[in-house]
């Protein structure tokens, strides 16, 4: 027992690797003392299956869901090491095949688990990731977003789960266009995490920095930090900028090398967080050819009905291909934080040492970046994007 919450500690220091090895060192003693209602050998099945899961190692983990479904034949002891993480490799494992329905059955069953303790960061990111694939409209997502996370906001999480709840969170905030909210989330998460490297990545893409994605894509995309699932999403995000290029030729090549990522981790979820539009011109573009093989033929047979190319081209309607992200000097950011606090121009004039005339012609400087035509207007706006605490 003491070696199995040892691994469950490395899991939650981010340490994966570590804790599958001493949970494969685990399964066979538990196996061999085993009686029904015991928690300990289906315990370490559920969470080999969630540490396989979270790791990109997909096909141990649907091994280790099949046999913990044989083993927990009934309700075991200290159930609350075992159902969570099974529910919650399950979910993922769901919306790796864009079966929402059957992820909402999991998120339910997490909702009313009475306590999830150290897992409970999972719970708000599993259902914003099926309201940002399901949503059909704005509110809807940001009413997900909202309140996913009501029940928890007072607790704390680990490393790993403060990288999963930023990650939700930015994921959110991209498909809204809402960068400089998701640029937030970023700061909070490690330099060299793979959450931090794929939401920077998505954010020049969304930005139309398609050449900087690139680049990005090209310096990150054999880094060590990185899962095959991570190295998916960077491909697949490389794919789109090259074809808002106009570089047909380099796009099918990266998009083979995403959709073989796909196929070997059993995931379609880096092709469906692009944005809508990309991912249906990329359909379009490549269906047919042999690339799509792999991947079709391992999910194609799922029981959650509609094609793989249907499923890819209906889900993530909302996310927004293109968002405009006003770059401030600090000058301006002062300015900003100025006008917010009500100040007049001659209050502002004396803040900054400026004549009233270099604040006015600055003034409009700042309602030209961000759209708007006076103080009220630049304010709510630049409130909405992150550039300013809600009020």
């Amino acid at each position: 027992v003491i070696r199995f919450l040892t691994a469950v500690s490395l899991f939650h220091s981010a340490q994966p690797q570590r804790a599958l090895s001493i949970l494969h060192e685990l399964e066979a003693p538990a196996r061999e003392n085993h009686a029904d209602g015991d928690f300990l050998l289906p315990a370490v099945l559920a969470w080999s299956a969630l540490v396989g899961v979270c790791g990109a190692d997909t096909e141990a983990a649907d091994a280790y869901l099949s046999r913990v479904g044989v083993e927990k034949r009934q309700p075991t002891i200290c159930d609350e090491l075992v159902t969570p993480a099974l529910s919650i490799a399950k979910a993922k494992r769901a919306l790796d095949r864009l079966d929402l329905e059957a992820a909402r059955r999991e998120y339910e069953v997490l909702s009313t688990y009475q306590d999830l303790r150290s897992l409970w960061v999972f719970h708000p990111a599993i259902g914003r990731a099926i309201g940002l694939l399901s949503a059909t409209s704005e509110p809807g997502l940001l009413y997900t977003n909202d309140e996913v996370e009501k029940g928890y906001a007072v607790a704390s999480s680990s490393i790993a789960g403060t990288h999963i709840l930023s990650g939700s969170r930015g994921l959110v905030f991209i498909a809204l266009g809402q960068l400089r909210w998701a640029e937030r989330e970023i700061e909070r998460m490690a330099s060299n995490s793979e959450q931090r490297v794929v939401l920077s990545t998505r954010i020049e893409l969304v930005s139309g920095r398609s050449d900087s994605a690139i680049s990005m894509v090209d310096t990150w995309f054999y880094h060590q930090s990185l899962t095959p699932t991570s190295r998916a999403e960077l491909a697949a995000i490389k794919a789109v900028a090259l074809l808002r290029l106009g570089r047909t030729e380099d796009t099918i090549t990266e998009l083979t090398t995403a959709v073989g990522l796909c196929a070997w981790v059993r995931t379609l979820l880096p092709l469906a967080l692009l944005p809508q539009q990309d991912r249906v011109e990329l359909i379009d573009l490549s269906q047919g050819m042999s690339m799509w093989d792999d991947l079709v033929s391992a999910f194609e047979r799922s029981a959650d009905g509609g094609s793989v190319f249907e499923r890819l081209r209906t889900v993530g309607s909302i996310s927004v291909r293109h968002a405009s992200l006003p770059q401030l000097s600090a000058p301006e950011a002062h300015l900003l934080n100025c006008i917010a606090e009500g100040m007049s121009v001659e209050q502002i004039s004396r803040e900054m040492h400026q004549v009233t005339g270099t604040v006015k012609n600055r003034l409009s400087a700042l309602y030209r970046k961000f759209g708007v035509s006076n103080r009220s207007e630049v304010v709510v706006r630049a409130r909405s994007l992150g550039f300013l605490s809600p009020g």
